[in-house]
């Protein structure tokens, strides 16, 4: 699979069209908060469902309550 970069004054205007996504070290990244560990587990399970389809495997950990994608 050949990974495409986006120019990076594309990247930042795109950047700004969308909330709480932030550009750190050319990687996408958001923080995502929920009440408990069981929320926060079933997102990720119910979001891996729909990731796989699209082929798109991002780097994304969980601690507690917060997934960080």
């Amino acid at each position: 699979m050949k990974l495409m970069r986006i120019p990076e004054k594309k990247l930042k205007q795109e950047m700004s069209t969308i909330q709480d996504w932030k550009l750190v070290n050319n990687t996408i990244n958001k923080k995502f908060y929920f009440d408990d560990f069981n929320k926060a587990f079933c997102f990720m399970t119910r979001s891996a469902l729909h990731i796989e389809k699209l082929n798109h495997h991002p780097s994304w950990k969980n601690t507690f309550n917060i997934v960080e994608v």
